[in-house]
């Protein structure tokens, strides 16, 4: 529901021509190739804030893969 509510459930987007081909781990992982998710991400593993954006695409290639 958040992918589709933020955007990220475009036809053009890497991960959604992978999910659709039915390659569901590929599209787990292309998911977590987000301009936003490696910018957040690389801040809190610096020991900055954390973004909600993190645990929702996290949760979301999880939900992907099985």
């Amino acid at each position: 529901m958040s992918l589709g509510y933020r955007g990220d459930m475009k036809k053009n987007h890497a991960w959604v021509k992978l999910f659709n081909e039915k390659k569901y781990e590929a599209a787990a992982t292309e998911l977590l190739n987000h301009k936003e998710y490696l910018e957040y991400k690389k801040i809190a593993n610096e020991g900055g804030e954390v973004s909600g954006i993190i645990g929702r695409l996290e949760e979301a290639s999880k939900l992907i893969k099985n």
